[in-house]
């Protein structure tokens, strides 16, 4: 995470546009290709449990 921080470069607050969902889209699915988070998530869902359902 420093790294990604340390590239990150400025941020900006934006529109959530198609286009800003699919740039999202695509980091979502490296970081669940990379092991990074548990499952696969849809970007424009409201909700994200990042949490086992198992206690």
């Amino acid at each position: 995470m420093e790294t990604v921080e340390e590239r990150g470069g400025q941020r900006e607050v934006l529109p959530i546009t198609d286009e800003v969902l699919s740039g999202l889209q695509s980091m979502a699915d490296t970081f669940y290709k990379l092991k990074i988070i548990p499952k696969k998530i849809d970007v424009k869902d409201k909700v994200y449990n990042w949490f086992s359902e198992k206690k």
